[in-house]
């Protein structure tokens, strides 16, 4: 059908190059955050986040809160916490949006019993924050499988729990 051209590489146009370039600029501002939220297991109120640094650290893809390297399993594990990332400037709405903020994702974590760090699930489609998990960041190979956290991760929580029990008193 293309003759001489089948299978080898050619230039593409500027206009091909714009439009490849914005899709990945916009789906790459969509997936930074602005705000995480955390809530559910021993938080006695949800928990949000803004320090840029923070939400730097606690991003699921490249920060201290999933081992991605570790095959997906599931094991023993307690309080179960939602945690929930928002954008401003998303046009897509959902019904977890806060204001101005709009989620653009969601996982569930799963605190990890005695010195083990727990595990956290990106919601499949037809899950918890699965619409909008795939609108953003679903991936088929990851959706619904539990991998495996980190002791970081569990040792926030856990200082964020204990920091609301002493507010309490």
């Amino acid at each position: 059908m293309r003759g001489d051209a089948d299978g080898k590489w050619h230039p593409s146009t500027p206009a091909w190059d714009g439009l490849l370039g914005n899709a990945v600029v916009t789906r790459d501002q969509e997936a930074s955050t602005d705000m995480i939220l955390v809530s559910g297991g021993e938080l006695q109120q949800p928990i949000e986040i803004t320090d840029p640094d923070l939400l730097s650290n606690l991003n699921p893809w490249t920060g201290s809160f999933v081992d991605w390297e570790q095959p997906a399993q599931m094991g023993h594990c307690s309080w179960e916490y939602d945690v929930q990332y928002f954008k401003r400037g998303i046009e897509h709405p959902s019904p977890y949006d806060r204001g101005d903020l709009r989620m653009i994702y969601g996982v569930r974590y799963c605190m990890g019993d005695d010195q083990k760090p727990g595990y956290v699930q990106l919601a499949g489609p037809t899950e918890r924050f699965g619409p909008e998990n795939v609108r953003t960041v679903w991936d088929g190979t990851q959706a619904g499988k539990w991998h495996l956290s980190t002791l970081a991760w569990k040792a926030f929580v856990e200082r964020a729990v204990a920091s609301q029990r002493r507010a309490a008193r």
